[in-house]
C-alpha cells in the first residue's frame, strides 16, 4: 500500500515570514509540504506552496534550503494515492495565496483585541493556496474531512494537530 508523507519544515537561512509564522503559531516549523515516492522514477518528490506558486521540488534541492522538523506517513489505498497525484498535478502553478496569509494575520490581530472572525477576509475558495491549504487538501483526500473555510483560516500548526487525530499515521522523522 502506498503512503503519502506530510512534512513540516523551516528555512535554513533567516526568513522573516518563516520566523513570524513560527512565533505566532508557537512551533519550530513554518511550512507544510507533501511528499511521495513518484511511481515512475522511484524517487521522492516534494509538492508545496512556496516561491509564489504551488510547485514540485526534488528531495536534494529541498534539503539544501530547508530543515525538516517532522514527517508523518499516512496510509493511502491505490485510489487515494492516484487522487493525491492528480491533485498535485492539477494544482502545480496555482498562485501562492499571499492574501490568504494576510487574512490569517488580520484574524489573529482581531482575536487579540476581542473580535472573533470566522472567515478569512481574503478567502478565495482555493483559487490561490498557502502551504497549510496544500497539506489540508491532501489530508482531506485521505479522509480528514476538512473544509475550505477552515483551511483558509489556519496555519501549519492546525495541520500538525489534525494529523495527530488520524488513524494509521506513523511519524517517520
Amino acid at each position: 500500500m502506498p503512503s503519502v508523507i506530510i512534512g513540516f519544515s523551516t528555512h535554513k537561512k533567516f526568513n522573516i515570514l518563516s520566523k513570524t509564522i513560527q512565533l505566532v503559531e508557537g512551533t519550530p516549523f513554518s511550512h507544510v509540504y507533501v511528499k511521495y515516492k513518484d511511481p515512475t522514477i522511484n524517487e521522492p518528490v516534494i509538492f508545496q506552496a512556496s516561491k509564489l506558486a504551488l510547485n514540485y521540488m526534488g528531495q536534494d534541492l529541498f534539503d539544501s534550503e530547508s530543515v525538516t522538523i517532522a514527517e508523518f506517513a499516512l496510509p493511502a489505498n491505490d485510489d487515494q494515492f492516484r487522487q493525491v497525484l492528480s491533485y498535485c498535478l492539477k494544482s502545480v502553478g496555482k498562485p501562492y495565496g499571499a492574501m490568504i496569509l494576510t487574512g490569517i494575520g488580520i484574524m489573529l490581530l482581531a482575536k487579540r483585541v476581542g473580535i472573533t472572525m470566522f472567515h478569512n477576509p481574503f478567502g478565495d475558495g482555493g483559487r490561490t493556496e498557502i502551504c497549510s491549504e496544500v497539506g489540508g487538501d491532501v489530508l482531506d483526500l485521505l479522509g480528514a474531512n476538512l473544509d475550505r473555510y477552515t483551511l483558509e483560516t489556519q496555519g501549519p500548526a492546525f495541520i500538525y494537530q489534525t494529523i495527530q487525530t488520524m488513524a494509521g499515521v506513523v511519524r517517520v522523522k
